[in-house]
């Protein structure tokens, strides 16, 4: 079963569509919020956050390891190739919540990593929101 896409020849078939939930894990803890997951073909878009705080502090310069994402990522010798961080953000509560962007890629440990860059560090107490697309294996 499927759609095609642009033709009727296989090529075209769009067969392979799915959405749910998933248990985001950060630097070996499960995430306290739900995620969620659409997959359409091989590319998998993600999110989870939360908005009253209970993040995973992360200071200024160090990474966040995302795991237990609900497909593999594809394994490329190039890290940037294949995962992709689109939208990944902190509020700083401590700061009048003044939002602060965090950028990611693609490991070859089957993870995401999303590097805080900012002149700030993230609290447990900040606001964390994450968007990503990754390329399933």
């Amino acid at each position: 079963m499927g759609v095609f896409l642009g033709g009727t020849t296989a090529a075209n078939l769009l067969d392979d569509y799915e959405e749910g939930t998933w248990s985001p894990v950060i630097n070996g803890t499960t995430f306290s919020n739900k995620g969620f997951y659409t997959k359409i073909g091989r590319m998998c878009s993600v999110h989870f956050g939360n908005q009253t705080g209970a993040s995973i502090a992360l200071t200024i310069g160090n990474d966040y390891a995302i795991t237990g994402l609900p497909f593999a990522l594809v394994s490329s010798g190039d890290m940037w190739e294949s995962g992709s961080t689109q939208s990944a953000s902190f509020a700083d509560a401590s700061g009048g919540y003044n939002s602060y962007p965090l950028t990611g890629r693609q490991t070859n440990g089957n993870a995401i990593e999303i590097c805080n860059r900012s002149p700030v560090d993230v609290t447990s107490s900040d606001p964390l929101n994450v968007a990503m697309v990754y390329t399933t294996a």
